[in-house]
């Protein structure tokens, strides 16, 4: 499982990192591990942050992947500071009850980013108020508030699931995302963006990250 995961991370990071590129109102502040396990992202958006209607421009999200990701476990979102809207709770923390109920490895990491985004600018789709989180966020609070708040345009990259049994059907070609070399070798290239100076990022110093079109090759043993 440890081989297959830190691939999926690896291809994960890829992902994040394009979204980022194809989204400039989001960014990511810092990285942790190796392969990465946790991200500090911001997102450049308006979103409520209190029942008053306050709104901010600047958010920043942490994204944990727990041990069990991707096989049994979908990652984990977090608000530092916050997200007035129905599914977030108020230590921050996102409530993706579907995402807990019907994971499967074959959900994309952008889809998830993409709702992230959705719940900022609290568009029609992004909440669910027959198991809210925030209950002071409800009906009645939403007729009276300006919905969304932040009419970015966004693109959808697929439609979600809408129940286990499609989620079934998803095969996990997707998790390692290699390229083989040869059919003679046992070494697989993995194109990733920025892996190789994870541990000397500075997040006021980005022009560290490696840049577009490196690689990282990852030695995988025959008959294990």
């Amino acid at each position: 499982m440890g081989r297959a995961r830190d691939i999926r991370l690896l291809s994960d990071y890829q992902k994040i990192s394009q979204f980022t590129e194809k989204y400039h109102f989001a960014s990511i502040q810092k990285v942790e591990g190796m392969p990465p396990v946790e991200y500090l992202l911001e997102f450049e958006l308006d979103g409520y942050i209190n029942v008053s209607g306050q709104v901010a421009q600047k958010h920043e999200v942490k994204l944990m992947f727990p041990e069990q990701y991707p096989f049994s476990a979908p990652p984990k979102f977090s608000f530092s500071k916050g997200l007035f809207h129905p599914n977030v709770y108020k230590n921050g923390d996102v409530c993706h009850g579907w995402y807990l109920n019907n994971w499967h490895p074959g959900i994309h990491i952008e889809d998830l980013l993409l709702d992230i985004t959705k719940m900022i600018c609290f568009k029609a789709d992004s909440y669910n108020l027959k198991s809210p989180a925030n209950f002071l966020c409800d009906a009645d609070w939403i007729a009276n508030h300006h919905i969304p708040i932040d009419p970015t345009p966004l693109q959808e990259s697929y439609i979600p699931f809408q129940n286990p049994e499609q989620a079934a059907h998803v095969t996990n070609n997707n998790i390692p995302e290699i390229e083989s070399l040869d059919s003679d070798t046992s070494v697989s290239k993995i194109k990733i963006k920025a892996i190789r100076n994870l541990f000397n990022h500075d997040q006021n110093d980005k022009n560290r990250f490696p840049q577009q079109g490196d690689t990282m090759k990852v030695r995988i043993e025959k008959g294990k």
